[in-house]
């Protein structure tokens, strides 16, 4: 990773070029923020913040890319160690369904979906004359649903 002094390339401060370092080691902003140096009473949101600024995401985006050539990390040598996992019968069987599972992801198999189903609310003004009808004048239009048949009672033989 870069040193300290050729950080002020970047225009980082020596606290900014310590967070960045810890965040890549870490991957937690808050604890990367505060064993930083930095202090505030909400180190997360401080250090979202910081993570914004266009210094910051360029400084981010080299450390990155310097740890993955220094430990000689990528996403192909990652998914290549997980299928070898996958397939290798003598692993355990947790070991095994981890790896697919992580595969999986990686391809985007296993998306998380929320439904979310939302109906639309409409509020009028009072109506004047050549203008929408009130929510109360929609509301004695609206006829009442059905009421749903009772339950037929068993008889007793």
């Amino acid at each position: 990773m870069q040193k300290l002094d050729t950080w002020a390339d970047l225009g980082l401060t020596e606290k900014q070029a310590r967070f960045i370092e810890l965040y890549v080691l870490y991957g937690n902003a808050s604890r990367a923020y505060k064993e930083a140096g930095f202090t505030a009473k909400q180190p997360g949101s401080a250090a979202s913040k910081l993570l914004k600024l266009p210094k910051m995401k360029k400084a981010l985006e080299l450390a990155k890319s310097q740890f993955s050539a220094e430990f000689q990390v990528s996403k192909s040598w990652i998914a290549q160690q997980l299928r070898e996992i996958a397939a290798n019968k003598e692993e355990p069987t947790m070991a095994r369904l981890k790896a697919l599972e992580l595969l999986g992801k990686s391809v985007g198999m296993f998306v998380d979906r929320i439904d979310q189903n939302v109906q639309s609310v409409q509020y009028y003004l009072p109506a004047k004359e050549n203008e929408a009808p009130t929510v109360e004048a929609e509301a004695e239009q609206v006829e009442e649903a059905p009421a749903l048949p009772e339950p037929e009672k068993q008889k007793k033989a």
